[in-house]
């Protein structure tokens, strides 16, 4: 479910962000980081959200790592591909 609007999608089709050690936010994109999970629409509705609401930028905006916004924006990784 993603943070900002709340509507349930596919995992492969939303950004999934992790908290690490540091108190920072990084980008988990194949979900194999350990730790607590955020996710978030890949629409840029949500993403402009994100940084605009205070609750969101306290919550999420104002700690992510250097380079996620930008790795976010970018699209990140497509959605994985299934092998015949």
């Amino acid at each position: 479910m993603c943070l900002v609007c709340r509507v349930t999608q596919p995992r492969n089709l939303m950004f999934r962000l992790v908290k690490v050690q540091d108190d920072g936010i990084a980008p988990n994109p194949d979900g194999r980081i350990a730790g607590k999970g955020i996710y978030l629409c890949r629409s840029g509705e949500c993403l402009t959200r994100m940084h605009k609401e205070r609750r969101l930028r306290r919550l999420v905006a104002e700690k992510l790592m250097p380079g996620t916004s930008e790795w976010m924006q970018a699209g990140g990784p497509g959605p994985k591909e299934s092998e015949p």
